[in-house]
Protein backbone atom coordinates (compact mmCIF):
# COMPACT_ATOMS: atom_id res chain seq x y z
CA UNK A 1 0.00 0.00 0.00
CA UNK A 2 1.63 3.38 -0.71
CA UNK A 3 1.56 5.88 2.05
CA UNK A 4 -0.80 9.31 2.62
CA UNK A 5 1.87 11.82 2.97
CA UNK A 6 1.06 15.57 3.87
CA UNK A 7 3.36 18.28 2.54
CA UNK A 8 2.67 21.20 4.18
CA UNK A 9 4.08 24.38 1.61
CA UNK A 10 3.64 24.54 -1.96
CA UNK A 11 7.13 26.35 -2.59
CA UNK A 12 9.82 25.07 -4.39
CA UNK A 13 10.83 22.62 -1.62
CA UNK A 14 7.04 21.45 -0.98
CA UNK A 15 6.50 20.84 -4.61
CA UNK A 16 10.03 19.17 -5.26
CA UNK A 17 9.22 16.68 -2.19
CA UNK A 18 5.56 15.93 -3.62
CA UNK A 19 7.22 15.03 -7.01
CA UNK A 20 10.11 12.87 -5.55
CA UNK A 21 7.16 11.02 -3.10
CA UNK A 22 4.34 11.02 -6.02
CA UNK A 23 7.52 9.16 -8.33
CA UNK A 24 7.77 6.21 -5.50
CA UNK A 25 3.63 6.20 -5.89
CA UNK A 26 2.94 7.45 -2.54
CA UNK A 27 -0.16 9.22 -2.13
CA UNK A 28 0.98 12.97 -1.53
CA UNK A 29 -1.52 15.89 -0.57
CA UNK A 30 -0.28 19.39 -0.17
CA UNK A 31 -1.10 21.89 2.20
CA UNK A 32 -0.81 25.36 0.64
CA UNK A 33 -1.69 28.88 2.79
CA UNK A 34 -1.86 31.17 0.01
CA UNK A 35 -4.19 31.31 -2.99
CA UNK A 36 -2.60 31.41 -6.36
CA UNK A 37 0.63 30.65 -4.85
CA UNK A 38 3.31 32.27 -6.91
CA UNK A 39 7.07 32.32 -5.57
CA UNK A 40 8.06 35.96 -5.18
CA UNK A 41 11.50 37.66 -6.56
CA UNK A 42 13.67 37.19 -10.00
CA UNK A 43 16.83 34.60 -10.27
CA UNK A 44 17.08 31.71 -8.71
CA UNK A 45 20.52 30.03 -8.79
CA UNK A 46 20.56 26.41 -9.85
CA UNK A 47 24.02 25.32 -9.91
CA UNK A 48 24.69 21.68 -10.70
CA UNK A 49 23.70 19.74 -7.95
CA UNK A 50 20.24 21.44 -7.87
CA UNK A 51 19.98 20.97 -11.86
CA UNK A 52 20.82 17.09 -11.35
CA UNK A 53 17.87 16.86 -8.95
CA UNK A 54 15.50 19.10 -11.21
CA UNK A 55 15.88 16.94 -14.30
CA UNK A 56 15.42 13.66 -12.54
CA UNK A 57 12.33 15.39 -11.54
CA UNK A 58 11.47 15.78 -14.90
CA UNK A 59 12.09 19.62 -15.31
CA UNK A 60 13.20 20.26 -18.79
CA UNK A 61 15.94 22.99 -17.97
CA UNK A 62 15.60 24.48 -20.92
CA UNK A 63 11.60 25.07 -21.38
CA UNK A 64 12.23 26.75 -17.58
CA UNK A 65 13.96 29.04 -19.13
CA UNK A 66 17.74 28.40 -17.29
CA UNK A 67 20.35 30.87 -18.20
CA UNK A 68 24.31 29.17 -17.96
CA UNK A 69 26.32 31.28 -16.28
CA UNK A 70 30.18 30.35 -16.46
CA UNK A 71 31.61 32.08 -14.14
CA UNK A 72 31.82 35.26 -11.93
CA UNK A 73 34.02 38.19 -13.11
CA UNK A 74 35.07 41.10 -10.34
CA UNK A 75 34.80 45.04 -11.58
CA UNK A 76 35.60 47.97 -9.88
CA UNK A 77 32.34 49.45 -8.89
CA UNK A 78 33.74 52.80 -7.22
CA UNK A 79 36.54 53.36 -9.89
CA UNK A 80 35.42 52.58 -13.20
CA UNK A 81 32.70 49.54 -13.87
CA UNK A 82 32.51 50.31 -17.50
CA UNK A 83 36.09 48.87 -18.16
CA UNK A 84 36.61 45.35 -18.51
CA UNK A 85 36.75 43.04 -15.52
CA UNK A 86 39.76 43.85 -13.47
CA UNK A 87 39.86 40.03 -12.30
CA UNK A 88 37.79 36.92 -12.47
CA UNK A 89 36.55 35.69 -9.14
CA UNK A 90 35.72 32.43 -10.28
CA UNK A 91 35.97 30.42 -13.34
CA UNK A 92 34.76 26.58 -13.49
CA UNK A 93 37.94 23.83 -13.87
CA UNK A 94 38.99 23.08 -17.27
CA UNK A 95 36.14 21.45 -19.42
CA UNK A 96 32.10 22.77 -18.91
CA UNK A 97 30.74 23.00 -15.78
CA UNK A 98 28.44 19.62 -17.22
CA UNK A 99 31.62 17.67 -18.24
CA UNK A 100 33.06 18.02 -14.59
CA UNK A 101 29.84 18.10 -12.62
CA UNK A 102 27.41 16.45 -14.62
CA UNK A 103 24.93 18.90 -14.85
CA UNK A 104 24.83 22.64 -15.67
CA UNK A 105 24.52 25.67 -13.55
CA UNK A 106 22.60 28.72 -14.11
CA UNK A 107 19.70 30.78 -13.41
CA UNK A 108 15.81 29.94 -13.53
CA UNK A 109 13.46 32.33 -13.12
CA UNK A 110 11.82 31.90 -10.04
CA UNK A 111 8.27 31.97 -11.29
CA UNK A 112 9.10 29.85 -14.03
CA UNK A 113 10.66 26.85 -12.26
CA UNK A 114 7.31 26.92 -9.17
CA UNK A 115 4.95 26.57 -11.94
CA UNK A 116 7.31 23.71 -13.93
CA UNK A 117 7.32 22.02 -10.52
CA UNK A 118 3.34 22.92 -10.19
CA UNK A 119 2.57 21.49 -13.47
CA UNK A 120 4.97 18.28 -13.10
CA UNK A 121 3.04 17.27 -9.63
CA UNK A 122 -0.13 17.64 -10.83
CA UNK A 123 -0.05 16.45 -14.13
CA UNK A 124 -2.30 13.44 -14.96
CA UNK A 125 0.83 12.15 -17.13
CA UNK A 126 3.98 10.41 -15.34
CA UNK A 127 4.41 7.88 -12.87
CA UNK A 128 1.96 7.82 -9.36
CA UNK A 129 -1.11 9.39 -8.30
CA UNK A 130 -1.30 13.13 -9.17
CA UNK A 131 -0.48 15.53 -6.06
CA UNK A 132 -3.47 17.04 -4.59
CA UNK A 133 -2.92 20.74 -3.84
CA UNK A 134 -5.59 22.40 -1.64
CA UNK A 135 -4.94 26.18 -1.33
CA UNK A 136 -6.25 29.17 1.61
CA UNK A 137 -4.96 26.15 3.94
CA UNK A 138 -3.14 27.92 6.95
CA UNK A 139 -1.06 25.99 9.43
CA UNK A 140 -1.30 26.34 13.00
CA UNK A 141 0.57 23.82 15.09
CA UNK A 142 2.53 20.10 13.77
CA UNK A 143 2.39 17.34 16.44
CA UNK A 144 5.29 14.51 16.05
CA UNK A 145 3.55 11.78 18.29
CA UNK A 146 0.16 11.99 16.45
CA UNK A 147 1.66 13.01 12.81
CA UNK A 148 -0.49 15.44 12.17
CA UNK A 149 -1.16 19.23 11.29
CA UNK A 150 -3.80 21.30 12.59
CA UNK A 151 -5.16 23.87 11.24
CA UNK A 152 -6.23 27.94 11.84
CA UNK A 153 -9.96 26.81 10.90
CA UNK A 154 -9.65 23.91 12.92
CA UNK A 155 -9.31 21.20 10.66
CA UNK A 156 -6.61 18.53 11.89
CA UNK A 157 -5.21 16.56 8.48
CA UNK A 158 -3.40 13.27 10.11
CA UNK A 159 -1.31 11.10 7.67
CA UNK A 160 1.26 8.24 7.86
CA UNK A 161 4.26 10.92 7.52
CA UNK A 162 3.91 14.95 7.44
CA UNK A 163 6.62 16.95 5.91
CA UNK A 164 7.03 21.08 6.80
CA UNK A 165 7.74 22.47 3.38
CA UNK A 166 6.24 25.64 4.56
CA UNK A 167 9.48 28.14 4.88
CA UNK A 168 11.15 30.19 7.29
CA UNK A 169 8.37 31.26 9.70
CA UNK A 170 7.14 27.61 10.32
CA UNK A 171 7.05 26.95 13.87
CA UNK A 172 7.02 23.29 13.11
CA UNK A 173 10.17 22.84 14.33
CA UNK A 174 9.30 23.22 18.07
CA UNK A 175 7.42 20.42 17.53
CA UNK A 176 10.67 18.22 16.67
CA UNK A 177 13.09 20.02 19.24
CA UNK A 178 10.37 21.05 21.91
CA UNK A 179 10.97 24.84 21.75
CA UNK A 180 10.29 27.48 19.27
CA UNK A 181 13.68 28.82 17.83
CA UNK A 182 12.79 31.55 15.65
CA UNK A 183 15.17 32.45 12.47
CA UNK A 184 16.78 35.86 13.33
CA UNK A 185 17.26 38.42 11.13
CA UNK A 186 20.60 38.63 9.78
CA UNK A 187 22.63 41.57 8.92
CA UNK A 188 22.14 40.97 5.73
CA UNK A 189 19.66 42.72 3.11
CA UNK A 190 19.15 42.45 -0.75
CA UNK A 191 17.77 45.34 -2.70
CA UNK A 192 16.51 43.23 -5.75
CA UNK A 193 15.42 44.47 -9.25
CA UNK A 194 15.29 43.50 -13.15
CA UNK A 195 16.30 45.36 -16.37
CA UNK A 196 14.43 43.79 -19.78
CA UNK A 197 17.44 42.75 -21.72
CA UNK A 198 16.20 44.20 -24.70
CA UNK A 199 15.73 47.60 -22.80
CA UNK A 200 19.03 48.04 -22.20
CA UNK A 201 19.96 49.06 -25.23
CA UNK A 202 18.10 52.17 -24.80
CA UNK A 203 21.12 52.31 -22.15
CA UNK A 204 24.53 52.00 -23.97
CA UNK A 205 26.65 51.99 -20.98
CA UNK A 206 24.57 50.12 -19.19
CA UNK A 207 25.15 47.39 -22.16
CA UNK A 208 28.23 47.49 -22.20
CA UNK A 209 28.82 46.29 -18.54
CA UNK A 210 27.16 42.99 -19.55
CA UNK A 211 28.26 42.71 -23.14
CA UNK A 212 31.87 42.96 -21.26
CA UNK A 213 30.66 39.74 -19.23
CA UNK A 214 29.29 37.49 -21.49
CA UNK A 215 27.16 34.45 -19.89
CA UNK A 216 29.02 35.51 -16.37
CA UNK A 217 27.71 36.90 -13.25
CA UNK A 218 29.16 40.20 -12.36
CA UNK A 219 30.46 41.63 -8.81
CA UNK A 220 30.68 45.22 -8.30
CA UNK A 221 32.06 46.45 -5.30
CA UNK A 222 34.75 48.91 -3.79
CA UNK A 223 36.68 49.59 -0.93
CA UNK A 224 32.71 49.90 1.36
CA UNK A 225 33.29 45.86 1.90
CA UNK A 226 29.63 46.05 3.46
CA UNK A 227 27.79 46.93 0.44
CA UNK A 228 28.29 44.85 -3.07
CA UNK A 229 26.30 44.78 -6.59
CA UNK A 230 25.58 41.56 -8.27
CA UNK A 231 24.28 40.75 -11.71
CA UNK A 232 23.06 37.46 -13.54
CA UNK A 233 20.52 36.96 -16.30
CA UNK A 234 17.57 34.12 -16.84
CA UNK A 235 15.09 33.61 -18.50
CA UNK A 236 16.76 32.69 -21.26
CA UNK A 237 18.73 35.95 -20.84
CA UNK A 238 15.62 37.69 -21.38
CA UNK A 239 16.19 39.61 -18.30
CA UNK A 240 18.71 40.87 -16.22
CA UNK A 241 19.06 40.38 -12.85
CA UNK A 242 20.35 43.14 -10.39
CA UNK A 243 21.12 42.48 -6.43
CA UNK A 244 22.65 45.31 -4.13
CA UNK A 245 23.42 43.35 -0.75
CA UNK A 246 23.84 45.43 1.80
CA UNK A 247 25.66 44.16 4.95
CA UNK A 248 24.53 47.02 7.14
CA UNK A 249 21.30 47.62 9.33
CA UNK A 250 17.93 48.45 7.40
CA UNK A 251 15.56 49.46 8.75
CA UNK A 252 13.19 46.50 8.02
CA UNK A 253 9.99 47.45 10.99
CA UNK A 254 8.83 50.33 8.21
CA UNK A 255 7.06 49.46 5.06
CA UNK A 256 9.15 50.66 2.25
CA UNK A 257 7.60 51.91 -0.89
CA UNK A 258 9.46 50.95 -4.49
CA UNK A 259 10.67 54.81 -4.69
CA UNK A 260 12.17 54.39 -1.17
CA UNK A 261 13.54 51.18 -2.30
CA UNK A 262 15.47 52.64 -5.14
CA UNK A 263 16.63 55.00 -2.90
CA UNK A 264 18.13 53.34 -0.08
CA UNK A 265 19.98 50.97 -3.51
CA UNK A 266 21.33 54.50 -5.00
CA UNK A 267 22.52 55.62 -1.39
CA UNK A 268 24.19 52.19 -0.57
CA UNK A 269 26.53 52.34 -3.40
CA UNK A 270 26.81 56.17 -3.43
CA UNK A 271 30.44 56.05 -3.98
CA UNK A 272 30.03 53.64 -7.02
CA UNK A 273 30.63 55.65 -10.60
CA UNK A 274 28.25 55.92 -13.45
CA UNK A 275 26.96 53.64 -15.29
CA UNK A 276 25.55 52.42 -12.06
CA UNK A 277 23.57 54.92 -10.43
CA UNK A 278 21.98 55.65 -14.36
CA UNK A 279 21.02 51.76 -13.94
CA UNK A 280 19.44 52.09 -10.94
CA UNK A 281 17.75 55.46 -11.84
CA UNK A 282 16.66 53.59 -15.21
CA UNK A 283 15.12 50.26 -13.88
CA UNK A 284 11.37 49.85 -13.86
CA UNK A 285 10.19 51.54 -10.18
CA UNK A 286 7.72 48.71 -9.91
CA UNK A 287 10.05 45.89 -9.91
CA UNK A 288 12.70 47.15 -6.82
CA UNK A 289 11.91 45.07 -3.63
CA UNK A 290 14.08 45.06 -0.33
CA UNK A 291 14.18 41.62 1.81
CA UNK A 292 16.03 41.08 5.11
CA UNK A 293 17.70 37.81 5.31
CA UNK A 294 17.50 35.16 7.92
CA UNK A 295 18.98 32.06 9.54
CA UNK A 296 19.62 30.12 12.32
CA UNK A 297 21.75 27.93 13.78
CA UNK A 298 21.36 24.38 12.55
CA UNK A 299 19.05 22.34 14.73
CA UNK A 300 19.85 19.29 16.84
CA UNK A 301 17.66 16.93 14.53
CA UNK A 302 16.00 17.13 11.54
CA UNK A 303 13.07 14.90 12.23
CA UNK A 304 10.91 13.32 15.05
CA UNK A 305 9.20 10.48 14.67
CA UNK A 306 7.39 10.90 11.32
CA UNK A 307 7.56 14.78 10.95
CA UNK A 308 10.13 15.85 8.86
CA UNK A 309 11.00 19.23 8.76
CA UNK A 310 12.29 20.26 5.32
CA UNK A 311 14.03 23.45 3.48
CA UNK A 312 13.86 26.89 5.16
CA UNK A 313 11.64 25.59 7.65
CA UNK A 314 14.30 23.41 8.93
CA UNK A 315 17.96 24.91 8.01
CA UNK A 316 17.36 28.37 6.42
CA UNK A 317 20.40 30.11 5.16
CA UNK A 318 22.44 33.22 3.86
CA UNK A 319 22.36 33.82 0.21
CA UNK A 320 25.96 34.20 -0.01
CA UNK A 321 26.14 30.62 -2.23
CA UNK A 322 22.95 30.61 -3.98
CA UNK A 323 22.64 27.43 -2.42
CA UNK A 324 19.13 27.99 -0.15
CA UNK A 325 16.59 26.16 -3.24
CA UNK A 326 19.03 23.81 -3.68
CA UNK A 327 19.46 22.65 -0.26
CA UNK A 328 15.43 22.21 -0.54
CA UNK A 329 15.84 20.61 -3.21
CA UNK A 330 18.77 17.79 -1.94
CA UNK A 331 16.15 17.42 1.29
CA UNK A 332 13.18 16.26 -1.20
CA UNK A 333 15.39 14.16 -3.27
CA UNK A 334 16.75 12.04 -0.66
CA UNK A 335 13.65 11.23 0.48
CA UNK A 336 12.37 9.93 -2.78
CA UNK A 337 14.79 7.63 -2.55
CA UNK A 338 15.02 6.72 1.51
CA UNK A 339 11.02 5.75 1.01
CA UNK A 340 11.46 3.77 -1.84
CA UNK A 341 9.19 0.51 -1.40
CA UNK A 342 8.20 0.93 2.19
CA UNK A 343 4.39 0.24 2.18
CA UNK A 344 4.04 0.52 6.06
CA UNK A 345 4.31 3.80 8.32
CA UNK A 346 6.15 1.08 10.46
CA UNK A 347 8.83 1.33 7.69
CA UNK A 348 9.44 5.50 7.80
CA UNK A 349 11.72 5.42 11.30
CA UNK A 350 14.44 3.87 10.15
CA UNK A 351 14.28 5.25 6.68
CA UNK A 352 13.98 8.82 7.66
CA UNK A 353 17.33 7.98 10.47
CA UNK A 354 19.27 7.70 7.23
CA UNK A 355 17.63 10.81 5.93
CA UNK A 356 18.99 12.52 8.76
CA UNK A 357 22.39 11.19 8.47
CA UNK A 358 23.24 12.40 4.73
CA UNK A 359 21.19 15.67 4.98
CA UNK A 360 22.05 17.06 8.89
CA UNK A 361 25.60 17.25 8.52
CA UNK A 362 25.83 18.97 4.80
CA UNK A 363 22.87 21.27 5.34
CA UNK A 364 24.44 22.59 9.06
CA UNK A 365 27.87 22.88 7.01
CA UNK A 366 26.56 24.88 4.29
CA UNK A 367 24.30 27.18 6.49
CA UNK A 368 27.83 27.97 8.42
CA UNK A 369 29.33 28.44 5.09
CA UNK A 370 26.81 30.72 4.35
CA UNK A 371 27.42 33.24 6.41
CA UNK A 372 29.08 36.69 6.16
CA UNK A 373 29.41 39.69 7.11
CA UNK A 374 30.42 41.04 4.18
CA UNK A 375 30.67 41.16 0.54
CA UNK A 376 34.13 39.29 0.74
CA UNK A 377 33.93 35.56 -0.01
CA UNK A 378 37.15 34.09 2.75
CA UNK A 379 35.55 31.84 5.35
CA UNK A 380 36.80 33.25 8.25
CA UNK A 381 37.99 31.05 11.27
CA UNK A 382 35.36 31.20 13.11
CA UNK A 383 33.25 29.85 10.30
CA UNK A 384 36.31 27.22 9.75
CA UNK A 385 35.87 25.74 13.34
CA UNK A 386 31.74 26.10 13.07
CA UNK A 387 31.53 23.91 10.33
CA UNK A 388 34.32 21.38 11.62
CA UNK A 389 31.98 20.72 14.11
CA UNK A 390 29.47 19.45 11.86
CA UNK A 391 31.18 17.87 9.13
CA UNK A 392 33.72 15.29 8.78
CA UNK A 393 36.70 16.85 7.14
CA UNK A 394 37.38 14.24 4.48
CA UNK A 395 33.63 15.45 3.17
CA UNK A 396 35.27 18.80 2.57
CA UNK A 397 39.14 19.00 2.90
CA UNK A 398 39.62 22.54 2.14
CA UNK A 399 37.92 25.58 3.29
CA UNK A 400 38.79 28.00 0.65
CA UNK A 401 36.06 29.19 -1.49
CA UNK A 402 37.17 27.60 -4.60
CA UNK A 403 37.29 23.95 -2.43
CA UNK A 404 33.63 25.02 -1.32
CA UNK A 405 32.09 26.05 -4.75
CA UNK A 406 33.47 22.20 -5.92
CA UNK A 407 32.49 20.53 -2.75
CA UNK A 408 29.01 21.76 -3.17
CA UNK A 409 28.59 21.80 -7.04
CA UNK A 410 29.87 18.08 -6.92
CA UNK A 411 27.56 16.57 -4.65
CA UNK A 412 25.02 14.14 -5.99
CA UNK A 413 22.71 13.79 -3.56
CA UNK A 414 20.93 11.03 -4.98
CA UNK A 415 23.71 8.60 -5.60
CA UNK A 416 24.62 8.98 -2.09
CA UNK A 417 21.45 8.40 -0.74
CA UNK A 418 21.38 5.18 -2.71
CA UNK A 419 24.87 3.95 -1.88
CA UNK A 420 23.81 4.69 1.88
CA UNK A 421 20.77 2.70 1.59
CA UNK A 422 22.71 -0.02 -0.38
CA UNK A 423 25.37 -0.13 2.99
CA UNK A 424 22.56 -0.55 5.15
CA UNK A 425 20.95 -3.21 2.86
CA UNK A 426 17.89 -1.87 2.86
CA UNK A 427 15.48 -2.96 -0.22
CA UNK A 428 15.00 0.56 -2.57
Amino acid sequence: MPLDIVVVGAGIGGLATAIALRRCRHRVLILEREVDKTEDGYALSSTPNASKILRRLGVDLDKAGLTPWLGLDGFAGDVDPATPAWRSLWVPPPGTVEDRYGAPSGFIHRADLHRALWDLAISTDGTGVPVKIVEGVKAASFDADATSVSTIAGQVYTADLVIAADGVRSTAHAAVVGEERPAEKSKAASIRFVFASKDLQDHPACMNMVRDSPWRMSYYFGQDKSVGLFRSACRNDEIQNFGVYVYRDVDDTKIWTNAEIRQLALECLKSYKEPIPQLIRAAPEDSFYLRRTAHREPLPRFHKNRLVLLGDACHPMMPSYGQGAASAMEDAAVLGVVLRNVDRPQQIGSRLEIWESLRKPRASAIVHLSRRDSTAFEVSPQLQAAVRAVLPPDQLPELTPAAVVDWMWAYDCIEEAEQAMKERGEDF
